[in-house]
């Protein structure tokens, strides 16, 4: 049975997003990865001192990474706490936030699971000049 691919993004939309260039997208995905908890670090930071515009930016910025994949739960995870940032909605931003939390968690494990294989699977280019090996 084949592999079913990733479900929490668009492998389709990634690879459009990045020019189809595999080696790009894997360098996104890291920084993704690397850069994600610090943004949702700083969602529970706003949450805590009630900082409506930290709320409202770093929810953006993971709405942003989120487009890039295609990982629509978790574009629209980000794009509602990005609303209750605006709105200093402060009483739904907690709930947001764990819903958020749980659907970059899901993107993570996937594109984590994604670079393993496309490294795995990747072709090794022989190095070029005379071979002496059949």
């Amino acid at each position: 049975m084949p592999d079913p691919g990733p479900t929490s993004f668009d492998l389709d939309e990634a690879r459009r997003q990045v020019g189809d260039d595999e080696v790009i997208l894997r360098e996104v995905i890291g920084l993704f990865i690397e850069d994600n908890p610090k943004r949702e670090e700083d969602l529970r930071r706003a949450l805590e001192r009630r900082d409506a515009e930290l709320l409202e930016r770093a929810a953006h910025t993971i709405k942003g990474s989120c487009v890039i994949f295609g990982a629509a739960a978790a574009r629209d995870a980000a794009h509602d706490l990005e609303l209750l940032g605006r709105a200093v909605d402060f009483e739904k931003a907690a709930d947001a936030i764990v819903r958020l939390a749980k659907e970059t968690e899901r993107l993570t494990v996937d594109l984590k699971g994604y670079a393993a294989s496309a490294v795995t699977h990747a072709e090794i280019p022989k190095p070029p000049g005379p071979s002496f090996l059949p």
